[in-house]
């Protein structure tokens, strides 16, 4: 396709008379004929379809009716009765379903494999979590229980006595053993 670019044109005077003039006696050689087919079409052609439209809704009326009646008795009973049977099967199969497609849409990569989670993995958080909570839980009851030896300042008020006294033995500076 070759594409043209149209410019414009401005009309002078003379030629926007000739486009008037042209108008003018175009809408003298269609005028008539516009009204011909204005008239034929109000008096002959709309009447016909309104009596054709009612002829034919008093003919469909009968096999209207009918149609009504057989949808309403026979097959929308059915349709339930079909769903009825159908929808646990359909909830059974979704998820094998679901499944199937995950599997074609990763093999077709529209999107990326879920993730598969650990049971291991939950079970030994959870476990960690109530071993903490259980150390932490003693911690805090132990301080409570005695507080003998919670606190530096009781501790240097008592002195043991029931051990005997350590000698420390004196090494001459000028000997070999010394450091």
């Amino acid at each position: 396709m070759s594409t043209t670019r149209t410019k414009e044109i401005a009309m002078t005077r003379p030629s926007a008379r000739a486009v008037r003039r042209t108008a003018a006696d175009l809408s003298d050689q269609m005028g008539p004929h516009l009204s011909n087919a204005r008239d034929t079409l109000v008096t002959d052609v709309l009447p016909k379809m309104r009596a054709t439209g009612a002829d034919l809704a008093v003919r469909a009326a009968p096999h209207v009716s009918h149609a009504k009646d057989t949808l309403v008795d026979d097959v929308l009973p059915k349709v339930k009765a079909t769903g009825a049977e159908v929808l646990p099967k359909v909830k059974a199969t979704a998820p094998k379903v679901k499944a199937t497609g995950l599997n074609l849409a990763v093999r077709a990569g529209l999107m990326e494999a879920p993730k598969k989670r650990h049971p291991f993995r939950t079970a030994a958080v959870v476990g960690a979590l109530g071993v903490g909570a259980y150390a932490a839980w003693n911690a805090w009851r132990l301080p409570q229980a005695s507080d003998d030896w919670a606190h530096a300042d009781a501790a240097a008020d008592k002195v043991r006595t029931d051990q005997p006294e350590a000698t420390v033995p004196v090494v001459p500076a000028d000997s070999p053993t010394a450091f």
